[in-house]
């Protein structure tokens, strides 16, 4: 194939991250996993001949927001231009707080939910991806931020319904570690998603990017 007759894609990720007390042994896997998307991404897309025009990365980090523990929400960083950037927020992030067990991580996917996507370029993905290994508190129960749903109907229409959302509804894609527990059960009933299972006694290296990026070119 010629070069003028591949296909070039442009690509925003918004990383998702539980960043509480207890991720205290795997937020620095997390992060080692979030620093290797661009290339690992890149090569897999090499290899099925789609080239990358673009590529954008931004990081919501939550905890609960229920007992007020805001995000911390990052620009978004063009890669590799700003892999520095990048990786000195990440560097930042320290695993504290979360209260009860269960955090607002439902909350965290409406914001990410919300960004500017990009729009521009004819083949797009908009990919949000989600670590955890707690339970999820429902949407409406954190009162941080009243443009979040207020309830798990709006939050599924928000993702099901193209009418919802900024972002594109053809190009999103939406992948989430998790634990196996009754407040992610949700997550099947999604369109163009991907649920991995979080084990307590499973080594942290498993949770690499290969699933994710498997699942994104596999959509092309």
């Amino acid at each position: 194939m010629e070069d003028d007759q591949l296909i070039y894609y442009s690509i925003d990720l918004v990383l998702c991250i539980d960043a509480s007390e207890s991720m205290h042994d795997m937020l620095d896997k997390v992060k080692e996993c979030a620093m290797r998307f661009y290339d690992e991404l890149k090569a897999e897309y090499d290899k099925i001949r789609r080239r990358i025009r673009n590529v954008r990365v931004k990081v919501i980090a939550f905890r609960d927001m229920t007992i007020g523990e805001p995000n911390e929400v990052s620009e978004w960083f063009s890669l590799p231009s700003q892999s520095a950037d990048f990786k000195a927020f990440l560097d930042k992030l320290e695993a504290r707080g979360g209260g009860d067990g269960s955090e607002t991580a439902i909350d965290a996917l409406s914001l990410a939910m919300m960004q500017d996507w990009v729009k521009n370029d004819d083949r797009r993905r908009h990919l949000i991806v989600l670590w955890t290994d707690a339970s999820t508190k429902p949407p409406g129960e954190q009162k941080m931020d009243p443009r979040l749903p207020q309830s798990m109907p709006e939050f599924i229409r928000m993702w099901q319904d193209p009418r919802e959302s900024t972002m594109d509804y053809l190009a999103k894609r939406l992948a989430i570690w998790a634990p196996n527990d009754d407040s992610w059960a949700f997550v099947e009933s999604l369109d163009s998603s991907s649920y991995q299972e979080v084990y307590p006694t499973k080594e942290i290296d498993e949770l690499s990017m290969e699933l994710v990026i498997e699942f994104m070119a596999g959509a092309i």
